[in-house]
């Protein structure tokens, strides 16, 4: 995985319609416990609680709009349990 420096990140923010690859965001629900932190990151409303539940109970989030991810990377940098990844797709390498 390529983690963006903080000029591209910066770039994303302020210009998030530009030059902006799709992302693939994956969420390990074996790791995952349903605190939602990522959730409350993302600015863009990408991530959003889903109607499934994890072996352990737990609500988790899923993708619900990931043509808005700009891969800031906060989701998976504020994840205490490392249960969510952000990658570039296939198609925008």
């Amino acid at each position: 995985m390529t983690v963006p420096n903080c000029a591209q990140v910066l770039k994303r923010l302020n210009n998030p319609e530009e030059d902006r690859p799709l992302n693939r965001i994956t969420v390990d629900e074996k790791y995952c416990k349903g605190c939602h932190l990522c959730i409350d990151q993302c600015e863009k409303g990408v991530l959003a609680v889903s109607k499934n539940r994890n072996a352990k109970g737990y609500l988790t989030p899923e993708a619900v709009d990931s043509d808005k991810c700009i891969r800031c990377l906060r989701c998976e940098l504020i994840c205490p349990d490392m249960a969510i990844e952000v990658e570039e797709s296939e198609d925008a390498k």
